[in-house]
């Protein structure tokens, strides 16, 4: 017993001496050893050494056998950020856990900085070990923490250890026969007596251009007057090629559009990085589950684009959650290919992907872009989508027009700034004074509409110079939501 006093209070001197003397980069459990039982939880903490530098992104991958599993009951999927520390996006797999996270302004520096908890569950009995790679370390200027490396793991032991009972050797006593006495008044000549010896016992031990495209309208403002228009017909090819400001993020393909369900689609996504380099982002995108992630392609069904760079993918039914960094930096590009996602059409119906952008910075971890902006795409499996436009031939009928505007009072409409966002199933009216870039809207579902200046823009993209001339200065936008996901938008 005093041995085993003495065995436990060495581990905990090696141990604390261990933590003690880390050196600038190390990376380890508090906690080097757990013994519990099956169906009880355990969590383990994790520190770093950090030195002089800010800690501003890591990634950690921990491996396990299948005798415990993440509790994702708690926290970011099982793990929850220390009083020093961030988690971004975690990825729990059967024996494996991946953890890659950055913080744009970085941790305070700090020899014992408490980085995150792992929560686990104890499955069955057995024994493992919680083994950590060390895969990036960096502070918020991009530049490696001392060497990075997992300076220990962690034993654990589910369930009683047995110690086998030694079996009992049993030496068997040697028998000696006693010798038969022979009578000599008779000569007999004896029968020796044949003795038996015993056998010994054995002893048994135990991405985009997007082709949504608008049909132009005709908007005529002037003083009443008498007009005569006699067009000559003109071929006219409608091609808009849309404009994406700095920090947009698309998807290159239009509208797709499957004749039936059990057949595999791809989605490229590109971004806009101006005059910086592309550094770390995070997307999360959702989608209702007439689809799904084909994981079987890539990384967990996301594949690096010929500028891109895929870090860690999360994907789970109506979301995917994409989380990554390059310390050096990728463009800078103005469509910039970044990664594709591999699909499966799992059933009939209509779904839009959306692409909600909540990190896009460059390798000084400056965002990229005054505002960041996902665009949709919308998906239709045995069924149609928006037609790609086609040529179309205009030929008027010369017709006499007696244009006479008659500028009313807007009553009813709120002022409103770029950018505009309108969402959901409502009905409201709003002005503006300058749209610059573009408009755009979708979803707005049956009855659903949106007008600008009395024309009808339901469903289209159109750029700044496409739109309707202004009335007394303004665009006045008239919204009917039908969905709760009907939206418009003016940049």
């Amino acid at each position: 017993m005093r041995k085993f006093a003495a065995l436990l209070v060495l581990l905990f001197l090696v141990t604390l001496g261990a933590v003690a003397q880390s050196s600038v980069g190390d990376v380890w459990f508090t906690s080097t050893s757990v013994s519990t039982q099956p169906g009880q939880t355990f969590t383990t903490d994790v520190q770093v050494n950090t030195g002089t530098l800010k800690l501003a992104a890591y990634t950690f991958k921990m491996t396990f056998s299948a005798i415990i599993a993440v509790n994702t009951a708690v926290g970011t999927q099982g793990v929850t950020a220390g009083p020093d520390g961030f988690v971004t996006v975690v990825n729990p797999q059967a024996t494996s856990l991946t953890i890659s996270s950055f913080d744009v302004t970085g941790k305070a520096a700090s020899a014992t900085l408490r980085l995150l908890t792992v929560n686990w569950n104890a499955v069955s009995n057995g024994s493992t070990t919680i083994a950590n790679e060390v895969q990036a370390l960096s502070n918020e200027a991009t530049v490696t923490i001392g060497t990075p490396r997992a300076a220990n793991s962690v034993a654990v032991q589910v369930g009683t250890v047995v110690t086998p009972t030694p079996t009992r050797v049993v030496t068997p006593t040697p028998v000696t026969p006693t010798p038969t006495r022979v009578v000599t008044p008779t000569p007999v000549t004896p029968t020796p007596t044949r003795v038996s010896t015993p056998t010994p016992t054995r002893a048994v031990t135990a991405t985009p251009t997007r082709a949504v495209t608008a049909t132009p309208t005709r908007a005529v403002t002037a003083t009443p007057t008498r007009v005569v228009i006699t067009p000559t017909p003109t071929r006219v090819v409608i091609t808009p090629t849309p404009v994406h400001p700095v920090g947009e993020v698309w998807f290159v393909e239009p509208n797709i559009s499957l004749t039936a369900a059990g057949g595999t689609f791809t989605t490229n996504v590109q971004v806009n990085t101006g005059t910086q380099k592309l550094a770390a982002y995070t997307f999360e995108m959702g989608f209702s589950t007439i689809i799904s992630v084909n994981t079987a392609v890539g990384t967990n069904g996301v594949t690096a684009g010929a500028q891109g760079f895929v870090t860690v993918v999360n994907p789970q039914p109506g979301k995917l959650t994409i989380s990554s960094f390059d310390v050096n930096g990728t463009g800078p590009s103005a469509t910039l290919a970044l990664l594709s996602v591999s699909w499966k059409a799992d059933s009939a119906g209509t779904t839009t992907i959306t692409n909600n952008v909540t990190a896009l910075s460059d390798e000084l971890t400056k965002q990229i872009g005054t505002t960041m902006v996902g665009k949709s795409i919308q998906v239709s499996i045995g069924g149609t989508v928006t037609p790609t436009p086609t040529q179309v031939v205009i030929t008027p009928t010369p017709t006499q027009v007696v244009i006479t505007p008659t500028p009313t009072q807007i009553t009813g409409c709120t002022a409103a700034s770029l950018p505009l966002n309108i969402d959901g199933a409502i009905t409201t009216c709003k002005t503006l004074t300058a749209i610059t870039n573009y408009i755009n809207s979708w979803e707005l579902g049956s009855g659903g509409s949106v007008k600008i200046n009395g024309v009808d823009v339901t469903g289209k993209w159109m750029s700044a110079a496409q739109l309707p001339a202004k009335v007394n200065g303004l665009y006045t936008i008239n919204y009917v939501g039908k969905n709760p996901w009907s939206h418009f938008e003016a940049r």
